[in-house]
């Protein structure tokens, strides 16, 4: 069995995306050995969609706001509370390139103690 949690700050990076969440909801496990796994099944698909969703207008947000310097949106998956999202591309990407490579950043990102 498991219960709600939250890990205060995941951060991963990968092809020079760099992305920081706050306050991720996971599951954690009951029996005290404090493993944790998504918050629902495929949670990060669902994640990588309000990702996109967020970035509404990718030209002005590659061009503009987050190459180089972070960018802050709020993501809402489902019935969660909103996710503090920090994102930060080191270089210009086609939307199509960001939105291969994007995954990457979240494979790094570790939820396990």
């Amino acid at each position: 069995m498991y219960h709600a949690a939250f890990v205060p700050v995941v951060e991963g990076e990968a092809h020079g995306i760099q992305v920081c969440l706050r306050n991720y909801p996971v599951r954690e496990a009951d029996d005290g050995s404090g493993k944790r796994v998504e918050f629902f099944p495929d949670f990060n698909v669902f994640l990588l969609d309000a990702i996109l969703e967020a970035i509404s207008e990718y030209d002005r947000f590659i061009n503009v706001d987050a190459c180089g310097s972070p960018d802050q949106f709020y993501l809402t998956v489902r019935d969660c509370s909103p996710i503090p999202f920090t994102i930060r591309v080191a270089e210009r990407k086609s939307k199509r390139q960001f939105r291969a490579e994007m995954p990457d950043a979240f494979r790094r990102v570790a939820i396990d103690r």
